[in-house]
């Protein structure tokens, strides 16, 4: 693994710092030759559900599984509820509009930035729904009440694997039924019934992750400095981090949000 990299770097332009991140042990059913370059580990893991299982055992994974299952019962007083897969070009534009939508509200929600600071992610989600879609590799899921779309996810399909790349859910008195949970329930059961073996909910240790996913999945990151100004840039970042883990920090942080979104909007 060090030679296939040394060759790799040896056909590049020179650089100050190699960061290669988010690394798996394994490829499929293939070991990964960079995990054995790991020297950190990485700061987020991956997270999934087995669907090889029966479904009640896939379901019973589901943290408070009896309490979700009332909640969903009681969304039926709101109206009819709704499992929705998109397959026509409209239905894609109704989703997305609405993922889209719930994405920002969680980002302004949760203090970080969000499309205005990042275009780009929003113009991926804009076009990849178009041609994954004409691929057939998308799977683009909601969850609906009374008409109105509550929950959506945005899937790629490869195979047996499902990946999801964006949850979105309504907030208001809509997130105290866990319309975002209900979805993903429903999700599991119709990949299971689909034919998938394994739903990846992607990189990141959020809680509901924790406590929802069977699978959880280790993830490796090599950090080198091959110059004296990559040596000075690690150790200003070690730095910046220590900072962030201050008190003072989390302070100022929500304080932070709030400027950026003040001269953002003038």
């Amino acid at each position: 693994a060090q030679k296939l990299w040394l060759a790799i770097e040896a056909a590049l332009p020179r650089v100050d710092v190699v960061d290669l991140e988010k690394m798996p042990q394994n490829i499929g059913d293939r070991t990964n030759p960079l995990f054995h370059l790991a020297n950190v580990p990485n700061a987020e893991s991956c997270h999934g559900s087995n669907l090889t299982r029966p479904l009640d055992e896939i379901e019973a994974t589901q943290a408070q599984l009896k309490t979700l299952r009332r909640k969903l019962r009681g969304l039926e007083k709101f109206g009819e509820v709704k499992f929705i897969v998109a397959n026509t070009p409209a239905q894609r534009d109704v989703l997305l509009a609405a993922a889209l939508n719930q994405k920002q509200r969680r980002f302004e929600e949760t203090r970080v930035p969000g499309f205005a600071e990042s275009p780009q992610t929003r113009e991926f989600f804009e076009q990849a729904t178009s041609v994954f879609a004409q691929t057939d590799n998308l799977h683009f899921c909601a969850l609906s009440v009374g008409g109105e779309i509550v929950a959506t996810s945005w899937n790629v399909a490869l195979g047996t694997r499902l990946y999801e790349l964006m949850i979105g859910f309504a907030g208001g008195d809509w997130s105290k039924h866990s319309v975002g949970r209900i979805l993903n329930l429903m999700l599991l059961k119709w990949a299971k019934e689909n034919g998938y073996h394994y739903l990846d909910h992607g990189i990141g240790d959020e809680a509901w992750k924790a406590e929802n996913c069977d699978t959880h999945v280790h993830l490796g990151r090599m950090v080198v400095a091959r110059t004296p100004r990559g040596r000075l840039a690690l150790a200003l970042s070690k730095l910046i981090l220590r900072l962030q883990g201050t008190a003072l920090y989390r302070r100022l942080r929500p304080w932070k949000w709030i400027v950026r979104r003040a001269l953002q909007r003038n």
